[in-house]
């Protein structure tokens, strides 16, 4: 145990970096990720196409129902490098990009729960809280293969957007967007949770979604067994095997396990072990109660989708 608390202080002594109460980042906190970009305050950036041009978010909540997830995102690519995209996977995030006008179609096949924040934002070059995330009790939450305890509180998306200089002579302007995960506890001093910020250059007509989800879930492997699946008959029950008490396998134990005498002990396997949850599903994920007595609990998981303009 007090080996656990002694890494415990060192990874928190490792998260710790302060947010000035503005919302600016503090001097010093960030270095440039693999594909970030850090604007130069000396530097006059091409104004932003239109009017106005910023980004537009939507919050929305869906049903924790993967293999729906998996078949409208299996075709969608990550804007991110190979190496920032699996840092940030591997804190139990999936940004992904589609085209802007598959926005609606995508809406309706998620089905989204309850009221779907939709909000203007505008160019946004100091970090602002896009995800307000939910009341957390305190915690351990795995970023990778580490480990951390946080405090009651709530873990908050901020994000910023910004133009930036186009990739080639003859481009229009561009605009460049970061998420950065924060810890905010009941204290209220924001803490920066390290391997969570990513910057990208957003390409016309397409928007981004980030997603809570599981390492080890692959959507066109989650897709491709959904669609296997025998269907639901109306009675709810999938046809298969009687499954009777006497003389039938289902209930043996599989080989090369031993269980202990009747009465004696149990198995020698001893109990499993089972992992922290991931960043990204503990901070984007709630259970809603039962709409009725005898109805089950409600997993959710929250969407966000970043939508560039060039006007609202």
């Amino acid at each position: 145990m007090n080996t656990r608390r002694g890494a415990a202080a060192a990874v928190r002594r490792g998260l710790a970096c302060a947010i000035a109460a503005a919302g600016a980042i503090a001097p010093g906190c960030f270095a440039p990720g693999p594909s970030g970009f850090i604007p130069d305050a000396t530097v006059e950036y091409p104004p932003p196409v239109g009017p106005r041009a910023g980004i537009e978010t939507r919050l929305w909540w869906l049903r924790d129902d993967d293999a729906r997830i998996a078949k409208a995102l299996k075709d969608s690519k990550s804007p991110l490098g190979g190496e920032e995209r699996g840092r940030f996977e591997n804190a139990g995030y999936r940004l992904v990009a589609i085209h802007q006008r598959d926005l609606d179609a995508l809406e309706d096949s998620l089905a989204p729960s309850g009221a779907r924040d939709r909000t203007w934002r505008g160019m946004i070059p100091s970090w602002r809280e896009l995800v307000p995330g939910v009341d957390r009790e305190e915690a351990w939450v795995r970023v990778g293969d580490r480990s951390a305890p946080l405090t009651p509180g709530r873990v908050r998306t901020l994000g910023r957007a910004f133009p930036v200089p186009p990739e080639r002579p003859g481009d229009g302007p561009a605009m460049w967007l970061e998420l950065i995960t924060a810890h905010v506890p009941e204290s209220g001093r924001l803490l920066i949770i390290p391997g969570t910020r990513v910057g990208w250059r957003a390409e016309p007509g397409m928007a981004y979604l980030l997603v809570p989800e599981a390492i080890e879930n692959d959507w066109a492997e989650v897709a491709e067994a959904a669609e296997a699946m025998p269907p639901v008959p109306p009675g709810g029950a999938v046809a298969g095997p009687a499954v009777t008490d006497q003389g039938d396998d289902m209930g043996s134990t599989p080989p090369g396990i031993e269980t202990g005498a009747a009465g004696g002990g149990g198995s020698e396997l001893g109990p499993v072990a089972i992992p922290d949850p991931l960043l990204g599903l503990w901070s984007m994920t709630r259970v809603l109660p039962p709409v009725h007595e005898d109805a089950p609990p409600r997993p959710m998981r929250q969407v966000l989708v970043i939508v560039p303009r060039a006007s609202p």
